[in-house]
Formats: C-alpha cells, structure tokens, sequence
C-alpha cells in the first residue's frame, strides 16, 4: 500500500506545479481540472491496484473499464450541454 500512496502523492505534486505554471503562463482554469483529474485518477487506480493485488489481466481490465466509463461520461455531458 505505501507504493501506491507514494505514486499518488508524487503525481499529485507534479501534477500541482505543473498546474499553477500553466495557470501563471495562460490564465486559465480548465487545465488545473485536467491534471488535477489525471492524478486523483492515477492515485486511484494505483490504490486500486495495490490494495486487491490485482493480476497484469485485471489491471488492464480495470483501465479499459475506467476509460470507457469516462468516455461515457464524457459523452453524456456533452450531449446534455447541447
């Protein structure tokens, strides 16, 4: 488990600082949310991974699932926002 805590709170730092230098250099908010998003995301699915000892298969499994459940999302809101 401290692998994945490690890996998460190390994407969520540079994540952090490469945020607060984008939002310094272009002066808007939408690319904090992103990689704010990419590393809860990565955190996730790293905690995910090492707290059920997921096999190679159910890891890949596990980011297939998550990424088309983005998508969806993604699409859903996109045709709401229309």
């Amino acid at each position: 488990m401290a692998f994945a805590s490690a890996l998460g709170w190390v994407v969520f730092f540079i994540s952090i600082v490469i945020a607060v230098i984008l939002f310094i250099r272009i002066r808007k908010f939408y690319p904090i949310m992103y990689l704010i998003s990419i590393s809860i995301y990565a955190f996730t699915v790293g905690l995910m991974i090492e707290v059920y000892m997921l096999s190679e298969s159910m890891v890949l499994l596990l980011l297939v699932v998550s990424s088309f459940l983005m998508m969806l999302i993604g699409y859903y809101l996109k045709r709401r926002s229309q």
